[in-house]
């Protein structure tokens, strides 16, 4: 079987966006007799499960300067069209049996594919709506080519993977989608087994953790109104409040800095080694697109969740690891009750690690992407 497998994420294991297209590219690389021409940023080849013989024809490289003047002249979200552009001249699109593309912004594509090849989209969030919630000022111009992307890329692929049903219904209203050239097929995210050993509840500390890129603006919206609104409730009852993220503003460590019982880890080098201590983390969301990766990793450790009913869009069996609130007003109340009974916080942690084994770990992943493949490719 060959697969074209275009990205304009780096396929990693250091963010979540990452992180899912390694995922898929992975399960990807361990279907029987597969061949891969890879078009996207450079990424490394000695990661697990990747395996550079599976490889056929690469465009690959870091995107430069050039790159992006390149995608603002075209008009496109993303500067992974001159990638393309440089692939289909040195290896002309042919026959593929799939055609795998993660993200709606790569809407551009169709302009130069056959209507023969069968296209998977892999869908990581509603992009219009992650931009919409992510940007302000000037950069809010480029809206439209997200917009418009996004709609060309339902109306042309054959089979569009979401994390949960919200977004499916939301793709359908936002766009005037019909069922009758496009597939939903529900492919939520996962988590990879924690490379350190499972540390014993009552051997951790009494840490409320808060974990998630600090540069998203969301995200940092959100651990704020939890600062303001629920942390003064909170403060004299034993926990310390860790805050461990990806490039934090000098503004935003300085006000957590002026709190007491706040900690800040900016840029961990390695956030299990946070996790595994915490006995619980948060989720002060206040928007929900595609599905929030770190709860899949907090479950794989054995954290329990207690998060908005936004921030944990995608995930069934809450109340089995967490609690599911309804605005981050809410969240004082919840942690209390948990924080004065923890015998239910202990059952909670068992709960967590089960789940993400059932539901959330690669090898359910990989084992439901390559079902996807093998049922589409059987579908002529």
């Amino acid at each position: 079987m060959k697969i074209l497998y275009i990205t304009p994420w780096r396929p990693s294991l250091t963010n979540g966006g990452g992180l899912h297209c390694y995922a898929n590219l992975r399960s990807i690389c361990n279907y029987p007799d597969v061949k891969i021409d890879y078009i996207g940023p450079s990424f490394d080849y000695d990661l697990p499960g990747i395996y550079r013989n599976k490889f056929l024809n690469i465009i690959s490289r870091d995107y430069s300067v050039k790159d992006k003047m390149i995608a603002a002249i075209n008009r496109v979200p993303t500067s992974l069209i001159a990638l393309f552009k440089e692939f289909i001249r040195k290896y002309p699109i042919k026959k593929y049996d799939f055609i795998f593309v993660e993200s709606t912004k790569c809407g551009f594509i169709f302009k130069y594919l056959k209507h023969s090849n069968k296209i998977i989209c892999n869908i990581h969030n509603v992009e219009s709506d992650y931009f919409k919630a992510n940007t302000k000022g000037i950069k809010r111009l480029i809206y439209k080519y997200i917009f418009n992307s996004e709609k060309t890329t339902l109306n042309y692929c054959n089979v569009a993977l979401i994390m949960h049903n919200f977004d499916r219904l939301r793709l359908k209203n936002l766009y005037s989608i019909k069922d009758t050239h496009l597939k939903f097929i529900l492919h939520p995210v996962c988590s990879f087994p924690p490379n350190l050993p499972l540390v014993p509840f009552d051997k951790r500390e009494k840490i409320i953790l808060f974990i998630g890129s600090l540069d998203i603006n969301f995200n940092e919206i959100g651990l704020r109104k939890f600062v303001n609104h629920c942390w003064p409730d909170l403060i004299n009852f034993g926990y310390k409040l860790q805050v461990a993220g990806r490039n934090p503003s000098a503004k935003l460590v300085n006000f957590l800095s002026k709190r007491k019982n706040i900690e800040v880890f900016a840029n961990p080098l390695n956030m299990e080694t946070i996790l595994r201590k915490a006995r619980m983390i948060i989720l002060p969301d206040l928007t929900g697109t595609g599905m929030k990766l770190r709860v899949a990793k907090a479950l794989s450790i054995g954290v329990p969740v207690i998060g908005t009913k936004k921030g944990l869009k995608g995930y069934s069996n809450i109340s089995d690891f967490g609690v599911e609130v309804n605005n981050i007003s809410e969240m004082t109340y919840a942690i209390k009750k948990l924080v004065y009974n923890e015998d239910k916080l202990s059952a909670l942690s068992f709960n967590a690690y089960k789940i993400w084994k059932e539901k959330y770990s690669f090898e359910v992943f990989c084992k439901r992407l390559q079902s996807i493949l093998k049922k589409t490719l059987n579908n002529k």
